[in-house]
């Protein structure tokens, strides 16, 4: 396997090693569906790699959440008066602010992804927050609508994983 790969979305040929750089929940705001690409293109490279990027919560861009949870901010779709705070609000005020719709089975496919290559669904963000408990205990503004296949799928993987 080359250690180069290229990547439409950047215009660019990467060393597999920027994936640190490239792969990150900014991007899955952005642009799920190149995260979504980019995702695999990582498990090809390093699959233990691809998990300690997965599970990283240093990042303050997505509240220092792990990717699963930060995905989970974004599925489905925002409520009226969150569309209107977002178009009311500073830029960048909450993670998930500027998207206001993504489809529930993008979101699947992204997650089954994250599970695929080593995402822990214990990880608890900057908050001691679980996917579990953000799940059933959403703040306002990150609360979505038409999500309720998403989170069933969350919340099976999550049983499963965490006995």
């Amino acid at each position: 396997m080359s250690n180069t790969f290229d990547w439409n979305y950047s215009g660019q040929t990467h060393y597999y090693e920027d994936m640190y750089e490239l792969l990150t929940v900014g991007l899955l705001e952005e642009s799920p569906e190149e995260y979504l690409e980019l995702l695999r293109r990582s498990a090809q490279w390093n699959l233990d790699e691809t998990k300690k990027i997965l599970n990283d919560t240093s990042t303050e861009n997505g509240w220092f959440s792990p990717h699963h949870m930060c995905l989970s901010y974004l599925v489905g779709d925002q409520s009226d008066s969150v569309k209107y705070e977002a178009s009311t609000s500073s830029p960048n005020r909450w993670y998930g602010q500027h998207l206001p719709s993504l489809s529930e089975n993008i979101g699947i496919e992204i997650f089954e992804e994250m599970i695929r290559c080593g995402s822990d669904l214990s990880i608890k963000d900057y908050y001691g927050v679980d996917i579990k408990y953000s799940i059933e205990h959403p703040s306002s503004m990150v609360t979505r609508e038409n999500n309720s296949r998403f989170k069933d799928v969350v919340l099976s993987h999550h049983n499963t994983q965490i006995q």
